[in-house]
């Protein structure tokens, strides 16, 4: 191989790598802060029948911040048709929502706040990465103490908890966690 042919070789290679992908990782990593971590390390998620074992194998994992950098990670990926799957807490969607193949995992795990509104009837507004360990622990510390009806795993994030529908074994007593839910912040 002469000097010239490798160099022609490599170009071809370069050009066969740039996809909407690619494409949309690059901008991602332009269009969002040095807080909003990219990076191409992903765990596989909690329940491994979705993840690389199988050959589900993300390009990349954006972690934002906040909102305004979901909405920005969001509409990256859509403008390069990129699939994204949001993982708010380990991944524990039963079918696989929580893992894309070659896309981008937006996880929920960075937008952790919680704050609970004293006025009145206690409501608790928890950030969609908190785990439900978290957030029954930090409910639990509150002065009086507070709780909810959760699902049956620690890990599960509140994120994918409620949009799942909020189902655990105190839902014959009190209902699902979406029965309870006032309000939510919807990107």
């Amino acid at each position: 191989i002469t000097k010239q042919h490798l160099v022609v070789s490599l170009s071809v290679f370069s050009w066969a790598l740039a996809s909407p992908v690619t494409d949309a990782i690059k901008e991602l990593k332009s269009a969002l802060p040095k807080n909003a971590t990219i990076t191409d390390h992903i765990p596989d998620p909690f329940f491994s029948r979705f993840g690389s074992k199988h050959n589900i194998i993300p390009a990349a994992m954006v972690f934002p911040a906040n909102a305004d950098q979901v909405v920005t990670a969001l509409t990256i990926c859509h403008k390069h048709e990129v699939p994204v799957a949001v993982r708010s807490g380990e991944g524990h969607s039963y079918i696989g929502q929580s893992n894309v193949n070659d896309g981008i995992v937006l996880s929920l795990q960075r937008l952790r706040d919680f704050s609970v509104d004293d006025e009145g009837d206690y409501i608790a507004k928890l950030g969609g990465g908190l785990d439900l360990l978290e957030a029954y622990t930090l409910m639990a510390l509150h002065k009086p103490p507070l709780g909810f009806a959760g699902g049956f795993s620690p890990s599960t994030g509140i994120g994918g908890y409620f949009s799942g529908g909020g189902h655990g074994m105190m839902g014959p007593k009190y209902g699902i966690g979406a029965d309870r839910l006032v309000a939510a912040d919807v990107v």
